[in-house]
């Protein structure tokens, strides 16, 4: 069955959602699971999910006793593509992060196929839609004109 959590990261509220094969795996398992939830900057950003059956060397959040998460923004010392496909892995070193809080996701979606975790995290929009507020908007085909240029 799946199971909806509310719980807070670094004092920040958030929702997981697990699959009812998350959910199968932690009640299997009879150690916790840990899992990273890294915000990769590099030449692009990329959104990683880690697991580890240990505890990871930086602080955790205790969902349940049985499902630890953290966050961390990281980044590479280098630029290469090549190291976000596959097995391949750049050695991260965590980002640091004026406004940190603000990245922290706010919707985290756990899954357990094939024998490894995998998932997502998103952030929430804002319930209201946000108005454009400058009087020199510019009209729809001003705009599709200008974006064809560059």
């Amino acid at each position: 069955m799946k199971k909806t959590i509310h719980a807070s990261i670094e004092n920040k509220q958030v929702t997981i959602h697990l699959t009812a094969r998350a959910v199968k795996q932690l009640h299997r398992t009879s150690h916790p699971t840990y899992i990273g939830l890294e915000l990769y900057f590099s030449c692009l950003v990329k959104k990683i999910i880690v697991a580890f059956d240990h505890k990871p060397e930086r602080n955790v959040e205790k969902i349940t006793d049985k499902l630890f998460i953290y966050f961390r923004p990281v980044q590479s010392k280098a630029c290469n593509i090549h190291d976000l496909i596959g097995t391949n892995s750049p050695t991260l070193i965590d980002f640091s992060v004026i406004k940190r809080r603000a990245l922290i996701p706010q919707q985290i979606r756990l899954d357990y196929h094939h024998n490894k975790w995998i998932g997502d995290f998103t952030w929430k929009r804002p319930d209201r839609k946000s108005k454009i507020t400058n009087s020199n908007q510019k009209s729809d085909k001003q705009v599709q004109t200008l974006e064809k240029v560059h």
